[in-house]
């Protein structure tokens, strides 16, 4: 299983905050079968590279199987 719940991510451009993924909800269960698709830089890779945990994301909690991953804005400019 596979679940994000408020699961977010941004990165810092110079002043600017750049979100990436914005908060989102997902669920996948064992033997299901999704699509990520939308358009160039909508946040196709970031959203896997999360899924992946290979990226942490901004906020939000994520879970995989047996672990549970939990991330908290940090910064009130990201809020």
């Amino acid at each position: 299983m596979l679940e994000f719940k408020q699961v977010s991510k941004s990165f810092r451009d110079g002043n600017q905050m750049i979100q990436a993924v914005k908060p989102t909800d997902l669920k996948i269960i064992q033997g299901e079968l999704i699509a990520i698709v939308g358009p160039s830089g909508s946040g196709k890779s970031t959203f896997l590279t999360m899924a992946g945990a290979l990226q942490r994301p901004t906020s939000g909690i994520f879970t995989s199987i047996t672990k549970i991953y939990q991330y908290y804005l940090k910064n009130s400019y990201l809020k």
